[in-house]
């Protein structure tokens, strides 16, 4: 058998953890560091090891979320698993669908802005950007919420039941 070769193959240690490897750095060097390490107590730290801060994950880098360009978001676009920024362009009215919350899970968080730049001005009420959510799910005690004003966003989290709310 492999290791971890399925869905159930279940390892338990315990200690920490720490996986290394080398990481690039700006100059083109390389350096030696923990890739990924998770301590005894359950703190996990991402190419570092985690201080004991009460931060559950720490992260040594930027973080690089999956954006949806403004190609993909069509006139009406459905928040895919993956989707956690949503870049709205053009002037022309869009819906975005948000997913069933109760597919999502608890804390799923999801971000849609309004790319387009109007010299300032809102969309006209015609144009505007409208989250629509699924089925009978609400979005702070409505079933769709629009966005607007000039160039700005929502963001959102949902409960995994059938709400979302706003941040």
């Amino acid at each position: 058998s492999k290791f971890g070769n399925t869905p159930d193959d279940m390892h338990q240690f315990s200690g920490s953890l720490a996986v290394s490897g080398t990481w690039l750095t700006l100059g083109g060097g390389g350096t030696t560091r923990p890739a990924i390490y998770v301590s005894a107590s359950g703190e996990v730290g991402i190419g570092k090891v985690p201080t004991t801060n009460h931060s559950a994950l720490q992260i040594s880098g930027a973080v690089a979320y999956n954006l949806v360009s403004s190609t993909e978001a069509a006139a009406v676009y459905t928040i895919r698993q993956d989707d956690y920024l949503v870049g709205i362009t053009g002037s022309a009215g869009r819906k975005v669908n948000l997913p069933a919350a109760s597919t999502q899970g608890a804390g799923r968080i999801v971000i849609i802005k309004d790319e387009e730049y109007n010299g300032g001005v809102a969309r006209p009420y015609g144009n505007r950007i409208t989250a629509s959510a699924a089925g009978d799910d609400l979005i702070d005690g409505q079933s769709t919420k629009d966005i607007q004003g000039s160039m700005v966003s929502i963001t959102l989290y949902c409960d995994g039941v059938d709400k979302w709310y706003l941040i």
